[in-house]
């Protein structure tokens, strides 16, 4: 029966690796694009939110419930980002420093969170007239 002592320092590398992996699975999330997303710049009029590093500007925006929309999504930060509503089922997915998206959408007669799901607590809201 072998009853040598693990190699304590290697031990060690093994679980900080696995910690590591751990950790960058759970940061590699974010969601997957979906609903009418275009890359780029919005063409003609469109509502322009900037997503920067742990908010969004404005935090805020008015719409006419009804209206088809189009919303300009500009990362404006330095890490990666999303804009995500899940009560549309609508997201940018997963967008480089400084990549640009467009949503379009008609709005709903309710109020609407939209957050990045990369960075817990970077929301807004649509606000709904």
């Amino acid at each position: 029966m072998n009853t040598s002592v693990p190699n304590r320092p290697l031990l060690r590398v093994v679980t900080a690796g696995l910690l590591a992996a751990g950790l960058l699975a759970g940061c590699a999330g974010g969601a997957t694009k979906s609903g009418d997303i275009k890359a780029g710049a919005a063409e003609g009029d469109a509502v322009k939110i900037e997503a920067g590093d742990n908010f969004f500007k404005p935090e805020s925006v008015t719409l006419q419930a009804g209206e088809t929309v189009t919303i300009e999504i500009d990362n404006i930060g330095d890490r990666p980002h999303d804009w995500t509503v899940d009560d549309l089922e609508l997201s940018t997915g997963t967008m480089s420093a400084g990549e640009i998206a467009n949503a379009t959408f008609v709005v709903p007669d309710n109020d609407l969170v939209f957050v990045c799901t990369l960075h817990r607590g970077m929301e807004g809201t649509i606000k709904v007239n």
